[in-house]
């Protein structure tokens, strides 16, 4: 688990053909993790990488479990955390399956606009699971 005190970095996943797949993106006061992998204590399917010069806290599960029975308040952290992981997750499944490019990319828009800022074109059409010569058509809209 990474906690991103400064920078940019994303989670994301290559398929045999060699495309990546970005499932998140984390800035400035954001957690980003492979929370399967941190469940189930399995290798992770995902890569995950800065974009541009970060500083991160990291914390591995087993130090994680230590902290949990150390400070209560860490547990109660961690459950609320993983609430929220749980509602963006939910989100990005309902954008994919109910809204259609345009609006897949203007609501991203509204609520992460830094994004524009931090990532690639790639990186974003990757997210949004459009192709690059889409999101450029989009945004000259």
């Amino acid at each position: 688990m990474c906690y991103v005190i400064s920078g940019a970095l994303r989670i994301y996943s290559v398929n045999e053909r060699g495309q990546e797949a970005v499932v998140a993106f984390a800035l400035e006061g954001n957690w980003i993790s492979d929370w399967e992998s941190v469940v189930t204590q399995s290798p992770s399917r995902y890569y995950i990488d800065a974009v541009e010069n970060s500083e991160i806290l990291q914390i591995s599960p087993a130090e994680l479990h230590l902290l949990e029975a150390e400070v209560p308040a860490i547990k109660e952290f961690l459950r609320l955390e993983q609430r929220l992981v749980a509602v963006t997750t939910q989100k990005r499944i309902h954008a994919a399956i109910s809204m259609n490019a345009e609006e897949r990319y203007l609501d991203l828009l509204e609520h992460h606009p830094e994004y524009f800022q931090k990532f690639s074109q790639n990186m974003i059409a990757s997210y949004l699971g459009i192709k690059p010569a889409t999101l450029s058509r989009l945004r000259k809209r």
